[in-house]
């Protein structure tokens, strides 16, 4: 049997549960209507306070979450010049590969064409990149 004791259950069958008088009518009231004998779980006062964030552990999380969140902004900042970087590069490539290929044909054809005397200037012309 598996052991559920750092959960603070006792017993790990939900049919033993206690769960007062709830019942799914007044879950189904509630979202209906907006009221329920449901029992009340709101609070007083504004809720900032160490005792409602959970101590310092609570406000720690907040601290983590801000600081999670400053990085994940500089993350994504880092990713769009990186992504233009990548871009620049592939593009300057592109253009360079067009011109080697243009080359290449042009240099084909031409001497093709010093050994047939045929012209092939139409040829070069439509297949250029």
């Amino acid at each position: 049997m598996v052991d559920f004791s750092f959960l603070g259950l006792n017993n790990p069958d939900p049919s033993t549960y206690n769960l007062g008088n709830i019942g799914i009518g007044d879950v189904i009231q509630s979202v209906n209507t907006g009221s329920s004998n449901m029992p009340e779980t709101t609070g007083t006062g504004s809720g900032l306070n160490l005792e409602n964030l959970g101590g310092i552990g609570g406000l720690s999380k907040i601290l983590a979450g801000i600081g999670n969140a400053w990085n994940g902004f500089q993350q994504q900042k880092l990713a769009k010049k990186t992504l233009n970087f990548q871009k620049d590069a592939f593009n300057r490539t592109f253009a360079n590969n067009n011109k080697v290929y243009n080359q290449n044909m042009e240099d084909v054809l031409r001497a093709r064409s010093a050994q047939t005397g045929q012209n092939y200037d139409n040829i070069i012309a439509e297949r250029r990149l």
